[in-house]
């Protein structure tokens, strides 16, 4: 009696399990994508609120206004300023690349800060800043220079996380300590950041920085 090979029979049978495996992996995905939707303001909102940090204050002897920014962080820096909060105000950026303007943001900043009060001798300017890491790195050397001892640094509420990261890392064992204060801002909503183009922009393009940031070894 001769036997008939099962090799036909398996292979459909393999077939069979590997459609039956990707249609499994395909409705998963399916549910996966249908319950991220169905949940997004959760996780956006979390996503949106681990960006911004903040400390609780004390004197230091120094404020470091990081470049940028639509006003919000100066108004925010000479608030501090005249509360007694620090006696030095320092500021950063390079040139704004902007037709017919000649200044940096460090000069555009410290004209902000003299009209809100800050005066002019109060005030130092980091005018060759092009990123949140170079301010840490020249703020650094600043103070060190200066033999202060604490900063304060204020920047918009979705850049905070960031800038915490970069300067931890620049700043540890320079015997400096940093706090963090990001600027009340009536347009970023953490909490609903992804309704506003504006906003939208904000956190998007900051998750872009922590990324380069991270792939560059400039956040721990």
């Amino acid at each position: 009696m001769t036997m008939t090979s099962s090799a036909p029979a398996d292979r459909r049978y393999l077939f069979c399990l590997s459609r039956r495996a990707a249609f499994l992996s395909l409705l998963a995905l399916v549910v996966l994508i249908v319950m991220a939707f169905l949940t997004r303001a959760a996780w956006l909102a979390a996503l949106g609120r681990w960006l911004v940090m903040s400390d609780a204050l004390r004197a230091a002897d120094a404020i470091i206004v990081l470049g940028g920014g639509s006003g919000e962080r100066e108004v925010w820096a000479a608030r501090l300023y005249g509360e007694g909060m620090a006696p030095l105000i320092i500021t950063n950026g390079e040139r704004v690349r902007v037709p017919g303007e000649t200044r940096t943001f460090a000069e555009i900043s410290a004209s902000q800060l003299e009209r809100l009060g800050v005066p002019a001798d109060a005030i130092r300017m980091l005018p060759e800043t092009t990123s949140t890491r170079d301010e840490a790195v020249a703020s650094r050397k600043l103070l060190a220079a200066l033999g202060a001892r604490s900063a304060i640094v204020v920047s918009d509420p979705y850049h905070m996380r960031r800038a915490a990261l970069t300067f931890n890392l620049v700043y540890q064992a320079s015997g400096i300590a940093i706090l963090y204060s990001p600027c009340p801002t009536a347009w970023f909503d953490a909490r609903r950041w992804w309704r506003t183009e504006r906003a939208f922009l904000a956190v998007t393009g900051e998750y872009q920085k922590l990324l380069f940031y991270l792939l560059n070894g400039w956040l721990f």
